[in-house]
């Protein structure tokens, strides 16, 4: 069973996608081409074929030994005939080519190269320590692994809500070749590789150009995916990563080749993966197939009609054969009452989140949101893309990218989908480059050359208008009224010792103080909501029975007694233990030596 999880892995990852770049003879201009490629064409490939087999009802066990027999031999001749996937033993002392490689690069480049190898090392742990667990986040329990259960019992999936399946079919072949739908492990061991795939494709930008400003991005993408999705949700079953990789792959083809027929239908093939992945990505198709078009118009003096035509057709039949496949087929079932649409489930997640907020309100609301969640502080993170994306403007090759994918996609997002901020994931990898791009240009404003060639100058206007704006930033963000206040608060209830104050402040939420509390723990003394109850004994002065309670504690408004067992007197304890039994003290908790009794 575990060398055909494997084998399933790799028909899942590489194989189908390889063979299709090899047999098409695409011009590929580096291995982790050649690698991201075939990782997303496979998984497109594998879609396009559990869907027709299961419509013809043959997909089983024995159908897809078949198809992988035959792929494992053209496999075998296309990594004969390959000179990308060679091992030349004869290679130049590996230590000299890397210092040769360092010295050839400026001390920024170098230091950035090796923050963004960290940054892929970290990603490749959440693999290496995900691998043999089961699915354990909610999506991908109840809706996407059902689905793909549904596939791999030769069945179309129900109750999808318009939902594309091209993760729950690859996931899928899994179960079929090892013929058992229970051992998630394989399945899930593909998820963790969206996020790598789409560093490495920042990094083949930075290693083919030679240019940090990807470097800045591969490190601002894993930064931006870290502060939104804990390792757990990167891990697990979430498509939210895949689309954006295959997002960000259909720009990639276009925007780091040069034109060409074939890659200009490679992008459009990604973006259709995109659409059947997740909903957003007919966002990217929609603005891909207007590139495309563009890009056609630009250089049609260099390309006939006849093949701007066969370009133009080709598009028309790639994005009806992948993505309006699904989309009509599903449409027609919402349409026949057969199946449900997902508008009921989005418009509740909306009014539950935003209730009558107009769209402005709800877009302030969804930036408020996004800084302040995640396990670490987001928001200074935000805050700096936010500002180094106006930046982004003024530079020519990211103007496109911020007016045509960034800015509309999050208006779109903080509108109608903003009660998740993973709705926002698809924008990601273009945010990054983007404002990659734009600190670029800040730091051409920021720092002057002078007339020596090796000094420099900062530029005041430019750090002046750096520090108004993320002071701005935070001043509606993170360090809003509100958000101030509120944080403040959190802070004063850890005063002292935390957990008692989170026992008191449990049993004030669960059950209400009805009275003061006489005790000798001073902190009560500033914790909200809770200072006013406070009736305080004197840090020197042990509870004693004449003065304290025979005395104090007969005080009509005193209802609690906090006590820490080593100030009472041991004739005052033998007393509180005896009203204890006749039931006239009434034990609450008791936490590292204090006790909270409720006396009447």
């Amino acid at each position: 069973m575990y060398l055909l999880g494997l084998l399933s892995i790799m028909q899942m990852v590489f194989i189908p996608g390889f063979i299709v770049l090899k047999f098409f003879r695409f011009h590929l201009e580096s291995k982790i081409q050649t690698l991201v490629y075939s990782f997303g064409l496979s998984l497109l490939i594998n879609y396009l074929l559990v869907y027709v087999l299961t419509v013809a009802k043959i997909y089983k066990p024995a159908a897809i030994y078949t198809i992988f027999l035959i792929e494992i031999l053209l496999l075998v001749y296309y990594l004969k005939k390959s000179t990308q996937f060679r091992i030349n033993f004869a290679v130049k002392d590996p230590a000299d080519q890397f210092s040769s490689f360092l010295k050839s690069n400026s001390v920024y480049y170098n230091i950035l190269l090796l923050v963004s190898f960290i940054f892929i090392i970290l990603y490749f742990s959440y693999f290496f320590s995900s691998f043999g667990s089961v699915f354990t986040k909610w999506d991908a329990m109840v809706s996407w692994n059902r689905w793909a259960t549904s596939w791999a019992a030769n069945q179309l999936p129900t109750l999808t809500f318009r939902y594309p399946q091209l993760i729950p079919a690859n996931w899928s072949i899994t179960y079929v070749m090892i013929q058992n739908a229970n051992v998630q492990l394989f399945a899930k061991s593909i998820m963790s590789l969206f996020p790598i795939a789409t560093l490495f494709l920042f990094m083949d930008l930075a290693l083919r150009k030679k240019d940090l400003t990807y470097l800045v991005a591969l490190i601002a993408y894993g930064s931006i995916i870290r502060a939104i999705f804990t390792p757990g949700l990167i891990v697990d079953g979430y498509v939210d990563i895949a689309i954006t990789f295959f997002a960000f792959l259909a720009f990639y083809v276009c925007y780091s080749n040069e034109v060409s027929e074939k890659n200009i239908l490679l992008g459009i093939i990604f973006a259709c993966a995109s659409a059947v992945t997740k909903q957003a990505g007919i966002y990217i198709l929609a603005v891909m197939i207007a590139w495309s078009l563009w890009t056609l118009f630009k250089n049609r003096k260099n390309l006939s009609l006849k093949k701007i035509s066969r370009i133009i057709v080709s598009m028309t039949v790639i994005v009806i054969a992948i993505f309006l496949s699904w989309y009509i087929y599903i449409s027609i079932l919402i349409d026949k009452k057969i199946e449900v649409s997902e508008k009921g489930g989005i418009s509740f997640a909306m009014n539950s989140v935003h209730g009558d907020r107009n769209l402005g309100q709800r877009l302030i609301y969804s930036f408020e949101r996004l800084v302040q969640e995640g396990d670490f502080n987001t928001g200074l993170v935000f805050g700096l893309l936010l500002f180094f994306l106006a930046f982004s403007l003024f530079h020519k090759k990211s103007r496109k990218i911020t007016l045509l994918i960034v800015i509309p996609f999050t208006l779109i997002w903080g509108f109608f989908f903003s009660y998740d901020n993973r709705n926002l994931a698809l924008a990601f990898p273009f945010i990054a480059l983007s404002c990659a791009y734009g600190l670029m240009v800040f730091f051409d404003k920021l720092i002057v050359k002078t007339r020596h060639q090796r000094q420099y100058k900062f530029s005041l206007l430019y750090l002046s208008v750096l520090i108004v704006s993320v002071t701005v930033f935070l001043n509606f963000t993170i360090y809003s009224k509100k958000n101030l206040t509120q944080n403040q608060h959190e802070q004063k209830t850890q005063i002292g010792v935390p957990q008692l104050n989170k026992f008191l402040y449990n049993y004030e939420a669960t059950h209400g103080f009805k009275g003061k509390i006489f005790s000798a723990y001073q902190y009560l003394a500033v914790l909200p909501e809770l200072k006013h109850l406070y009736v305080p004994l004197p840090y020197y002065e042990k509870i004693t029975v004449k003065k304290h309670i025979n005395g104090i504690l007969k005080m009509k408004d005193i209802h609690y007694f906090l006590t820490l067992k080593r100030r009472i007197e041991p004739d005052a304890q033998e007393l509180i233990n005896k009203k204890i039994k006749k039931g006239e003290y009434i034990p609450i908790f008791s936490f590292k030596g204090y006790q909270l009794f409720k006396i009447r």
